[in-house]
C-alpha cells in the first residue's frame, strides 16, 4: 500500500479571519504563490489548511 496526502482546504474567507487578513489579500497571496499547494476552483480559491494554522499536519489516508 502507499500513502497519499490529502490536504483540507480552508476557502479565501476563513484564511481570512484566522490570518487577520482581507479575503483580497488572501486572494492576491494565492496568486503570488504564497500558499503552496492552493488550488484556484474557478475564482475561487482553497489554501490548505495546515498552511493557515501550523498546528494542523496534512492528512493522510492510505490508498491501494
Amino acid at each position: 500500500m502507499r500513502t497519499k496526502l490529502i490536504a483540507a482546504y480552508y476557502s479565501t474567507d476563513e484564511a481570512a479571519v484566522i490570518l487577520g487578513f482581507t479575503p483580497w489579500a488572501i486572494r492576491e497571496m494565492g496568486k503570488r504563490g504564497a500558499f503552496p499547494g492552493a488550488r484556484q476552483l474557478g475564482r475561487k480559491w482553497r489554501i490548505p489548511k495546515h498552511l493557515v494554522d501550523p498546528q494542523l499536519e496534512p492528512e493522510t489516508v492510505e490508498v491501494t
